[in-house]
């Protein structure tokens, strides 16, 4: 299964949620700002570093900062095939 990792730098001071959607990203037309986002549950409002496992197929998945005084996120994900 993939593994989300968001990683915050020191000292970050922010407030973020992870997002995910199935639409097909290669259709044409596509565009982020219209695609079907969904919260990833196991990551919302959260001010640390964290981790998960998505268990479900996502097609894109994006970062959404809600609160933003310093630092920076990075998301990375892991793709395990069987």
């Amino acid at each position: 299964m993939p593994g989300m990792y968001c990683v915050l730098s020191q000292g970050a001071s922010l407030t973020y949620s992870l997002e995910v959607t199935g639409d097909d990203t290669n259709a044409p037309g596509w565009s982020a700002a219209t695609a079907n986002w969904a919260p990833f549950p196991q990551m919302t409002s959260l001010t640390a570093s964290a981790t998960a496992t998505l268990g479900a197929a996502a097609t894109a998945i994006r970062p959404v900062v809600t609160s933003y005084t310093s630092g920076t996120l990075t998301v990375s994900l892991c793709q395990v095939l069987p």
